[in-house]
């Protein structure tokens, strides 16, 4: 992880910190030039286009997990995706997350997670398409 972010100019400022709840994600925070990450690796599902990735918290142990808020600090959100053929990280900067409805704004709105779609996949539900339109603005090849 620290190669990739090197290579592309960025200093990893805080090293990366685990969140054992979704480990199933390779879940961490991280800081990157000062800013901080919350970084997620997908899944794939299989009955559906697009790769699932979880972003959500659990403000306090034993409270039921909640959507990642604007207040939260968090000022990206990385996902890597891959394939066997491709791979490539999808960085969505709080004001893409906040203005698709992922990101929650005073404790509203927001999703607990999001498919992700990679040029390599093929939505054909139309909200689907419309999401990799956004989504795509915000990927890097590796």
């Amino acid at each position: 992880m620290r190669g990739f972010y090197q290579s592309a100019g960025m200093t990893v400022t805080d090293a990366p910190q685990r969140e054992q709840e979704s480990e199933e994600y390779g879940a961490c925070r991280l800081c990157l030039d000062l800013r901080d990450v919350a970084f997620r690796v997908d899944k794939t599902t299989p009955t559906k286009i697009g790769r699932f990735v979880t972003i959500w918290k659990r403000p306090m142990p034993g409270d039921e997990i909640a959507r990642v808020d604007s207040r939260d600090g968090v000022d990206f959100v990385a996902v890597s995706v891959a394939d066997a053929t491709h791979r490539g990280q999808s960085v969505f900067d709080q004001t893409a997350l906040l203005k698709h409805g992922v990101m929650s704004r005073d404790g509203q709105g927001g999703k607990r997670a999001i498919r992700v779609y990679p040029p390599w996949g093929k939505p054909v539900v139309k909200d689907s398409i419309r999401d990799q339109q956004w989504q795509l603005r915000q990927l890097f090849h590796i």
